[in-house]
């Protein structure tokens, strides 16, 4: 199964804990969870709602401006309106997005790319409409590269990037101050560009990683016909 956006969904909070759900089709999905906040000493989350096991893959933070969190978790079966809870570690995080979404086809034992340069990340104090990370390279051909971007305030909305040469595709399109996108990648990526965009100048923390796809065992059965031949 080629690796594809499975579900996604969003909500925000000026209180400590953030609930939502999501919906998924297929089987065997990771589940991610992005979430950014105002507060740069962000103190990670905790999940509760049905799902377990997630793990904390990364925090970057921008100053004392903003920080984004990205926490995964599996499920071996479609999600039907699956609650996801999460609470913030420390006050004055707020305001806070968390956008939720599962990944089909991907390797649900180790997800990412263990390219040295992941997860790439660039942070930026001053106000402006873009955060490029750069030197973004990955080490398997059909990535799903995934941006995400935490700003300290809403973003006024947020329009598609580029990885590279390409075009991205969003997650989730509101004016949150939390941003995903993501690009299917056909080949690896040496020292390309991910660029994300929004429409109202804020400070910005922006980091980049890649969702490596599953591996299809070869068939190592083979079949065969014997024939008898007379002499």
């Amino acid at each position: 199964m080629a690796i594809a956006l499975d579900g996604s969904n969003t909500a925000n909070n000026v209180a400590l804990v953030i609930t939502t759900t999501l919906t998924t089709t297929q089987s065997n999905d990771v589940i991610y969870a992005v979430i950014s906040t105002a507060n740069a000493g962000a103190a990670g989350a905790t999940f509760s709602g049905g799902l377990t096991g997630w793990t904390q893959y990364f925090v970057k933070a921008q100053s004392s401006t903003c920080a984004v969190m990205v926490y995964w978790t599996t499920a071996a079966s479609p999600l039907s309106s699956q609650s996801i809870v999460a609470t913030l570690g420390i006050a004055g995080e707020e305001p806070a997005t968390m956008i939720v979404f599962g990944v089909s086809g991907a390797n649900t034992t180790t997800p990412h790319d263990s390219n040295v340069s992941l997860p790439a990340s660039l942070g930026k104090s001053g106000s402006t409409l873009t955060n490029a990370v750069t030197a973004v390279s990955t080490t398997n051909a059909n990535d799903m590269i995934v941006q995400v971007t935490g700003l300290p305030n809403t973003s006024g909305g947020w329009t598609a990037g580029t990885v590279g040469a390409n075009a991205t595709t969003l997650v989730q399109s509101s004016a949150s101050n939390c941003g995903v996108q993501y690009y299917i990648a056909s080949s690896t990526q040496s020292s390309v560009t991910a660029t994300s965009n929004w429409t109202t100048s804020r400070a910005s923390i922006s980091a980049v990683f890649g969702i490596q796809q599953a591996t299809v065992a070869a068939n190592t059965s083979d079949n065969f016909m014997m024939m008898g031949v007379g002499i």
